[in-house]
């Protein structure tokens, strides 16, 4: 793999790898696998779904990062009925995801 492969593409002084984790109810790490990260986080979803499913055919929740936060992803994983927890940044954006899907506001925090 070459470094221009794996550079951030709006930092070229930052190498990226998109990384993803298999753990055991308790957090104990079962395994993991390592992609370039030659993309945006957006479009690294597709690949990790199908190194799961086909590797372990887990009916698992996915976390996902606020990178991956995307309708695009969130539509997907609803698809496949998935269960997902997002990270969101706090702010008027992620206020207005939270409304938007009906999530109540008690259950915000």
């Amino acid at each position: 793999m070459q470094n221009s492969d794996i550079h951030a593409l709006h930092r070229p002084d930052k190498l990226r790898i998109v990384i993803a984790f298999v753990v055991y109810q308790k957090g104990v790490l079962v395994t993991h696998r390592v992609w370039q990260g030659n993309q945006t986080d957006a479009k690294s979803l597709e690949p990790v779904e199908r190194y799961l499913n086909s590797e372990f055919g887990l009916d698992a929740p996915r976390v996902v990062d606020r990178g991956m936060a995307i309708w695009a992803n969130l539509d997907q994983m609803d698809e496949n009925c998935e269960r997902y927890l997002v990270a969101l940044r706090a702010g008027v954006k992620a206020t207005g995801l939270l409304d938007e899907i009906g999530t109540p506001r008690d259950d915000w925090a």
